[in-house]
């Protein structure tokens, strides 16, 4: 019978797929403030500028996890490689929701599309881009956290609630709809948030 939270029998790229809240946590609060930090040192901004650039980040990255869970997880491939891939990004989640070892994106893919990220949002922002990517990475932080929560432990009241239930019915009833794990807001932009919700 297989182990459901191993992902890859080659014990190797098996630890390196493998993630831990406190260690994630920590690689992105010192991105955050690394970012921000030298953002606000090497370039003069209003702080009411800094602060609307990490707010924008933030709602930026709500759509981005709408965007990124609906057309590139759940996105279907006869192509044996990308298949491959795929399952590391998303198969063996819906597979295996309550694996806790695979909830996190492993530090060094993190790493690799946080520098490609930043680099496209510095060509396109200039200095803005340290505030907007800031609120971006914090918003990612935010998603990461509730994703891990809301599969661990069912909630009995409230907004944390409210998303339990969102996501575990994108789970268990209609992998289809419900792509937003930190917000329902994008669901109901576009129509994927079933009439009964």
């Amino acid at each position: 019978m297989k182990n459901k939270e191993i992902m890859f029998q080659n014990r190797l790229i098996e630890f390196f797929s493998r993630s831990n809240p406190i260690v994630i946590s920590i690689i992105h609060v010192a991105l955050i403030s690394t970012f921000y930090y030298y953002g606000s040192n090497q370039f003069y901004l209003e702080f009411y500028l800094q602060i609307f650039l990490f707010m924008g980040g933030i709602v930026v990255w709500t759509l981005a996890e709408y965007l990124i869970h609906r057309f590139i997880f759940h996105w279907t491939t006869k192509n044996k490689i990308l298949e491959v891939i795929h399952y590391a990004l998303h198969g063996h989640h819906h597979e295996n929701p309550t694996d806790r070892n695979h909830l996190f994106m492993p530090p060094i893919p993190v790493l690799i599309i946080v520098f490609s990220l930043f680099s496209s949002f510095y060509l396109l922002l200039g200095k803005y881009a340290f505030f907007f990517f800031s609120g971006f990475e914090f918003g990612y932080l935010i998603y990461s956290m509730i994703h891990y929560s809301v599969h661990l432990k069912p909630f009995s009241n409230g907004f944390m609630k409210k998303l339990w239930i969102h996501h575990v019915k994108h789970h268990y009833e209609n992998s289809s709809n419900r792509y937003g794990v930190s917000s329902t807001f994008w669901d109901h932009v576009f129509r994927t948030m079933p009439r009964e919700d």
